[in-house]
């Protein structure tokens, strides 16, 4: 039986397509490799998911198909999938020289191994087997062990190093063991800036509500009473289909049964045109968790990141809700966003002190090709650097505070 190693550098957002190329390998008669971290010198297949969000991830993404030609046997194939193949198809052409295919062409996967069983007829999943606990929980780890490297000895900064490593293995295992994962939309319908992920994921495909009300009952009978809804952009579930997110959200209130949600990627904009919809979830109790990427609470940058909301709105609404259930809140920031300001990095920490996220996601901000972003004046790396320092100083300790890109000492 031949062997496939899958090397997954792609983000959460992809685990249900890994989960279908995982099922796809198995019906034709593969077993898939139990190491994640180090190379598999005896698989005769090696498949690495790749992503292309920020051009620390590309380099990564490259490092680690060097170091596979390095360490795989002679013999053993290498195929490169994921987002990069269309976020950057001229550095592929000239670094990789084998087949490779994005999430929009998995159909291309049928050829490279001459599949009697098509990847298109393998399900992506609504639970996730143990394996991806296993990875989800050494990622934990490993990220906890970075934080520890930059323990400086003050009891405050331990205590919040403890809740992170508690929160996030808590929340793995939640999430893996104890939810059912539908979802409900692919791609987006917005047009950031600075983004260079759509090119890769698409247009706004959103699964129509029968669909989705079926998993959802589906997962009930199957005892399940923790839902989490995904996609590339929740927040606008629908649009392609003449509806929005609050008819979905509506349609699953009318169960009677008991039940709660975790609402991913709600963005501002979004947030407020579904407001009454959440509200009426966390007013029942069946809300667990709310993420609304703000990315800047100030206007002037919201407006070049196209991103245009009501900050102040946006503000009002979450202290709102806040108040009528008990659920987790996060989101995330952009730093370093071209021409942004000192006082206006100073406006977004104050926004978020004042609302008292329960965890925020820090990215620094990474002119990608092709981007408006990458045209307008920008910021120098290491200087974006320092503000990032300074962001992880101003916030509060009470929020769970992740840089996916681990930051570097201070020298």
């Amino acid at each position: 039986m031949a062997k496939v190693q899958i090397l997954n550098i792609s983000c959460e957002r992809r685990s249900f397509e890994i989960q279908q190329i995982k099922e796809f390998f198995v019906k034709n008669g593969y077993s898939i490799s139990n190491r994640y971290k180090d190379i598999d010198s005896n698989a005769d297949l090696i498949l690495l998911t790749s992503c292309g969000r920020t051009k620390y991830s590309e380099d990564r993404t490259f490092e680690t198909y060097h170091l596979i030609k390095k360490k795989k046997k002679p013999e053993a194939k290498i195929i490169l999938g994921g987002c990069l193949t269309e976020i950057n198809p001229e550095r592929l052409s000239k670094e990789f020289d084998g087949p490779s295919f994005s999430f929009h062409s998995l159909s291309k996967l049928d050829q490279m191994i001459n599949a009697k069983y098509k990847c298109r007829d393998c399900k992506r999943p609504n639970t996730f087997v143990s394996n991806l606990l296993k990875v989800s929980t050494i990622t934990c780890l490993q990220q906890t062990s970075d934080v520890f490297k930059q323990f400086d000895g003050n009891l405050s900064g331990l205590r919040n190093i403890l809740y992170r490593m508690k929160n996030g293995i808590e929340i793995r295992q939640n999430l893996n063991q104890r939810t059912y994962f539908i979802q409900v939309a692919q791609g987006c319908s917005e047009s950031c800036s600075y983004c260079v992920t759509r090119k890769a994921i698409g247009r706004l495909r959103s699964k129509p509500i029968k669909a989705i009300i079926d998993e959802f009952k589906e997962g009930l009978e199957n005892g399940f009473e923790h839902f989490q809804l995904c996609g590339d952009n929740v927040g606008s579930y629908g649009l392609d289909l003449g509806i929005n997110l609050s008819h979905l959200l509506d349609s699953i209130s009318e169960t009677q049964e008991k039940f709660d949600l975790n609402l991913e990627n709600i963005p501002p904009v979004n947030f407020l045109q579904n407001f009454n919809s959440i509200r009426n979830l966390a007013t029942q109790n069946r809300l667990y968790g709310l993420y609304i990427p703000i990315q800047s609470a100030n206007k002037r940058l919201l407006t070049l990141m196209n991103r245009d909301s009501d900050i102040d709105t946006v503000k009002k609404m979450v202290v709102e809700i806040k108040k009528v259930g008990s659920f987790k809140i996060g989101t995330t920031l952009l730093i370093g966003f071209p021409s942004e300001t000192i006082p206006e990095l100073n406006e977004t920490i104050r926004f978020c002190n004042e609302i008292g996220f329960d965890w925020i996601v820090c990215h620094r901000f990474s002119a990608r090709p092709g981007t408006p972003a990458a045209l307008m004046e920008q910021i120098p790396a290491d200087e974006i650097l320092r503000r990032a320092h300074y962001v992880k100083s101003q916030l509060i300790n009470k929020s769970f505070i992740y840089f996916p890109e681990k930051l570097p000492k201070r020298t």
